[in-house]
């Protein structure tokens, strides 16, 4: 794993970032009530959430290098978004520029927006995703894509 050559890396939130402990399915009310709370700016929904203190390590080596930071989760609005976003700079001491998307469909789109929106090569731009299918469709288009625990690995290997 080589990070010299980057210049933006892009972080999933849900699992990625946020690793949630609570695995059961909300119902309707439940649903209802996080959604108001999230969008009112309140991290309450996040209290039991771990966070991965390589993935801070990570962040912090990326800082260091001066590469580009961004928060590409998908999302049901705005300020879904900036809450997340929130929760980042909360808990990883990191503020991740927005580039959140609607769908997951849209995580691809957006990543070859910013290439050309800031002139990248797509192996220069990065992103971190739990989901395999995000990893899959960055990679076969042309984008440098890793697993948290790729980066885990990274992290410990190099005993940073």
């Amino acid at each position: 794993m080589d990070i010299s050559n980057l210049k933006i890396v892009l972080f999933d939130f849900d699992n990625t970032l946020c690793i949630h402990t609570n695995h059961g399915k909300w119902d309707e009310q439940q649903s209802k009530v996080n959604r108001a709370t999230i969008v009112s700016g309140s991290l309450a929904v996040w209290d039991n959430c771990e966070i991965s203190e390589d993935l801070k390590k990570f962040m912090e080596l990326l800082k260091k290098n001066n590469i580009r930071m961004g928060l590409i989760s998908t999302t049901e609005s705005y300020p879904v978004a900036k809450t997340k976003q929130k929760f980042v700079e909360d808990r990883y001491g990191i503020e991740l520029e927005n580039f959140c998307t609607g769908t997951q469909d849209g995580k691809l789109d957006m990543l070859n927006a910013i290439a050309d929106a800031y002139g990248y090569v797509k192996q220069e731009v990065a992103i971190v995703d739990d989901y395999w299918y995000q990893l899959e469709r960055a990679s076969d288009a042309g984008f440098v894509a890793y697993f948290p625990l790729q980066i885990v690995n990274f992290i410990k290997i190099r005993k940073i």
